[in-house]
């Protein structure tokens, strides 16, 4: 079988000219309108809860409270919670549940009695009447504004104009992030107009295969699954997953070739720099320990050279910038 150790990188792909490509940086800019529109969202999702024990839960609150679940006497699994968040009207607990809480008080304590559907998913409940020991904690009451206490609890903030820059900085920087990937993304599409594909070395082939086929065999595992009817259930078949494993196989040529051909080794400086960066930023030292974590040599090459390749092309690009249309 024919090898990129034997045979050289070029008896698999070519690519034309990589160095010097033209390319668009898009870039985002961050108005006023857009630091309030997150601070807006963040209140939404991070409400005060009111424990004003003159309130009263309404139909359509949200509020927090603890409950605790028994058939007979006997508190069930997974019956008991605290702290827990729910929509007064949502549907989201069986039978007439949240309607009774309704009308109870902040702070109060009270028994919600059920009948569990016959169908219930866990079986041991399935038709049984149970009773639920509940407590009212508060009520979601959701800002339009950050209060002094809200800043503190959720932010590293202390007043709103500090909160406002905290927001703005924070934008800036996923703006920037989310331009670099498709700058970077860019790159690679470029340099894949321009590859010739001339034959697959299949020791490489069958590797990505089997990768690919483990990805998916983890995945039925998690799901509690076998196999195949996984891929049945994602519409897939072997020949599907061929195909990717071929897309991956491509993707690492190409990365090969721009390195082979620029001489760039795993003793390269930059390449040891970036080694590093991505291995920690997945809470990495070494090589090793990715292995023994149970990430594959071909996986963590595949990454790391699929990056520099990225990183190379566009460091070596023509860029114009170009403001983000409104």
């Amino acid at each position: 079988d024919k090898t990129i150790e034997k045979e050289g990188i070029e008896a698999f792909v070519t690519i034309g000219e990589y160095k010097g490509i033209e390319l668009e940086k898009v870039i985002y800019t961050v108005e006023d309108a857009d630091v309030e529109n997150q601070i807006q969202a963040e209140l939404a999702t991070v409400p005060v809860m009111d424990t004003d024990p003159d309130r009263t839960v309404e139909m359509g609150d949200v509020i927090n409270l603890d409950y605790s679940g028994s058939v007979d006497g006997v508190v069930f699994d997974g019956g008991t919670a605290q702290g827990y968040t729910l929509e007064i009207g949502s549907g989201s607990f069986i039978d007439d549940f949240e309607d009774q809480l309704v009308g109870m008080h902040v702070g109060e304590s009270g028994e919600v009695e059920v009948t569990f559907p016959e169908d219930y998913r866990a079986a041991e409940l399935a038709g049984a009447d149970a009773v639920f020991a509940v407590t009212i904690n508060g009520i979601a009451e959701y800002l339009t504004e950050p209060t002094e206490e809200w800043l503190l609890a959720n932010t590293n903030s202390t007043t709103i104009d500090e909160y406002r820059a905290e927001v703005r900085a924070n934008l800036e920087s996923s703006n920037a992030a989310t331009s670099d990937d498709s700058l970077y993304q860019s790159a690679w599409a470029e340099l894949e107009k321009s590859a010739n594909f001339i034959q697959y070395p299949k020791d490489m082939l069958d590797l990505c295969y089997e990768e690919q086929k483990m990805s998916y065999e983890n995945y039925a595992l998690m799901y509690g699954m076998d196999y195949d009817s996984f891929l049945e259930s994602m519409g897939l078949t072997e020949d599907d997953i061929y195909e990717e494993a071929k897309g991956y196989l491509e993707s690492a040529l190409m990365a090969r070739y721009v390195m082979d051909m620029e001489g760039i080794t795993a003793d390269n400086e930059e390449y040891k720099a970036l080694e590093e960066k991505i291995l920690a930023s997945n809470g990495f030292q070494t090589k090793d320990d990715a292995y023994a974590a149970g990430i594959s040599e071909w996986n963590v090459d595949f990454v790391i050279n699929y990056n520099f390749v990225m990183e190379y092309i566009v460091a070596n690009a023509v860029v114009t910038e170009v403001a983000a249309e409104e």
